[in-house]
């Protein structure tokens, strides 16, 4: 169809895919976050420290935990509190993921003296979950930029047609010095995003 902006006709282009295929494919990505960071919560529920941090503090047993945490400007936060919210998608990405489970060991390193067995389980436990996250990141970022480099389609149209040139030759071991600089564009894209 053809539209008028300021007295000049404007072609406006339809896209091939239909708004519902398209919130479609986002809902499989959304998705995939999720299941990825619900298991980086599993790999750290299993982590022989992580039993103070699986359930929400019992203010019977430590009275003044949560007062201590207001006062600093603290919310609480646990193991379990953080799968809940993965699994009813309160979570709107996975840096919201990451804040709260950084909360599960804030909240302790707040709380706890650095002498208590608490505050250094909360030690192991960051330094773990730290580990698993930038592996996360290193490997979304790797899709993502994957995602962004340019397709070529062969001249023969067969089934590779729409493989980004990169990857259509097992035996090129670098990118072309185009894609090489559209692959630093995305991973700078990336990175800004975090």
């Amino acid at each position: 169809g053809r539209a008028r902006r300021g007295g000049e006709e404007v072609r406006r282009i339809r896209t091939s895919r239909s708004k519902e295929e398209e919130e479609e494919e986002v809902g499989p990505r959304l998705k995939l976050w999720v299941r990825k960071c619900s298991m980086l919560a599993a790999k750290l529920r299993k982590n022989k420290n992580a039993k103070p941090f699986l359930h929400p503090v019992d203010a019977a047993f430590i009275p003044d935990y949560f007062k201590v945490l207001a006062a600093n400007g603290c919310l609480p936060m646990d193991l379990a509190t953080v799968d809940r919210n993965l699994d009813q998608e309160k979570f709107k990405s996975d840096r919201d993921f990451v804040k709260a489970v950084r909360r599960v060991f804030y909240n302790a390193f707040v709380y706890n003296p650095d002498t208590e067995p608490v505050f250094k389980m909360a030690e192991a436990m960051s330094a773990e979950f730290e580990g698993l996250w930038a592996k996360y990141k290193i490997d979304r970022d790797k899709a993502l930029a994957l995602k962004l480099l340019p397709f070529k389609k062969k001249a023969s149209g067969g089934s590779h047609a729409n493989r980004p040139a990169s990857l259509s030759s097992a035996s090129a071991e670098l990118p072309a010095a185009s894609e090489q600089d559209h692959f630093a564009a995305a991973s700078a894209k990336v990175d800004a995003a975090g």
